[in-house]
């Protein structure tokens, strides 16, 4: 990429994907013209909160972005809240140990990302939320989860898929211990993630002992399952990573190829997880 003189105009963009949504508007910035954005679908709105707080003029208007680069952006603290992408594997550890409670302080709980929490509620889970807050410019809270026997199956769909799209693998996890049929479909997305993440949960949940099936789209599974040891591989991909070591609450140790790939995105969790382990006894 060399330095390149930028323009505005209408960009109708083809997939529902924050990051090229993201790469658009900061790039907008650096010109001055108005740029207009067509976007498709619901994504995550992270960087339209951010332009906004820290002081830029950015208009929605439905699924179109108005912003121009002939603007002055201010300096402000800035405090990340928690990530609620990893805070969902403890979430689902919580729901799989018995007699379990988790209580995750300061988490994201941005609207755009909220799919988690509308799958939990299908599932009949046990999820309380702390005071709301927002916190330069995301909504922030407390999340407590209990263990629910019982859990029932879920359906997840094209509509559905962009608010969860990086849970979708621990979210496969708990339906093999969930007695029903979970479908996932509409996830193609999946397929160009940092593995092709549909192929990579069907391989190694399969090779766990689950009742799984892949489609084009997405993964039918049929829980109850027990699953069993096995040698896996994260595919180089930190999400798989971090969902085959939430499995081994339930099968026991895995030989996991490529297991630290999970330092990608949360350098301490494998450390986080033991310690939350040795609380059980």
């Amino acid at each position: 990429i060399l330095p390149s003189s930028l323009k505005g105009g209408r960009i109708h963009l083809t997939v529902p994907s924050a990051q090229v949504k993201s790469a658009v508007l900061i790039a907008a910035l650096q010109q001055k013209e108005e740029v207009v954005v067509q976007t498709v679908g619901t994504t995550r709105d992270h960087t339209e909160r951010m332009i906004t707080y820290l002081g830029g003029n950015l208009k929605k208007e439905g699924r179109f972005l108005t912003i121009s680069g002939d603007q002055s952006l201010m300096g402000k603290p800035i405090t990340v809240p928690g990530d609620l992408s990893a805070a969902a594997f403890f979430i689902v550890a919580a729901l799989l140990v018995p007699d379990s409670t988790i209580l995750l302080r300061d988490v994201g709980l941005n609207p755009t990302r909220a799919g988690l929490f509308t799958v939990l509620s299908q599932t009949g889970a046990k999820v309380e939320y702390g005071p709301i807050r927002l916190l330069n410019g995301e909504p922030v809270g407390d999340i407590r989860v209990t263990y629910t026997k019982d859990l029932k199956p879920f359906s997840i769909d094209e509509h559905l898929v962009p608010l969860l799209i990086d849970e979708i693998p621990i979210l496969s996890l708990l339906a093999t211990q969930i007695d029903g049929v979970s479908i996932i479909q509409g996830a193609s997305e999946l397929r160009v993630k940092e593995s092709d993440r549909l192929q990579a949960i069907y391989t190694e949940l399969k090779a766990l002992g689950a009742d799984i099936e892949e489609t084009a789209d997405g993964l039918i599974i049929r829980g109850k399952c027990q699953l069993h040891p096995a040698t896996v591989s994260s595919h180089g991909d930190h999400r798989i990573s971090m969902m085959l070591q939430i499995a081994e609450i339930l099968t026991g140790p895995l030989f996991i190829q490529d297991r630290t790939v999970d330092q990608i995105s949360y350098p301490r969790f494998s450390s986080d997880l033991r310690q939350l382990l040795d609380k059980r006894g």
